[in-house]
């Protein structure tokens, strides 16, 4: 079970009141083996700033593994850290294609999921959503008048 807790949008906007962030908390990131929230959400789920601690505090809680995203950040790249029990955090650097984009969190939380439900080990999983993700985003739809989505229906071969 890959979770991405939707708790803030990319535009800023809050998606969950502290009901939901609570049963999520309580219910169901125990159940996850891996949840993938941005750095916005990490802090608020793990009550501090400092990312190694927010996640170390959530996995003291029972979540087995937290990857925190980096694409709210600035700069020409974005980092992705994987903190688990099993030793020092593994980070990823993925070229910035700049802009905002509707839907990338939970695109690489499914993505991460198809991965290990072939069998692939965490890592790998991750590596491989990752660049799926940054190809749907650079293939992203237009869609409406809001942020472009990744294209989830693009070809991929590893």
């Amino acid at each position: 079970l890959i979770t991405d807790p939707v708790i803030k949008a990319a535009g800023g906007g809050d998606l969950a009141d502290q009901a939901l962030i609570d049963a999520m908390k309580h219910q169901l990131f125990s159940r996850a083996d891996m949840i993938t929230p941005n750095g916005v959400e990490l802090a608020m789920l793990g009550g501090t700033e400092d990312p190694a601690e927010a996640a170390h505090r959530l996995m003291a809680a029972g979540c087995r593994s937290v990857l925190a995203t980096g694409g709210h950040g600035d700069g020409p790249n974005i980092t992705n850290t994987l903190f688990s029990n099993d030793g020092e955090p593994i980070h990823w650097h993925i070229d910035r294609v700049g802009g905002e984009y509707h839907g990338t969190g939970c695109t690489l939380a499914a993505a991460i999921a198809a991965g290990r439900a072939c069998g692939l080990s965490p890592r790998t999983a991750i590596a491989q959503a990752q660049n799926f993700v940054h190809r749907a985003i650079l293939h992203s739809l237009a869609v409406g008048h809001g942020q472009p989505v990744p294209d989830r229906g693009i070809r991929w071969e590893p």
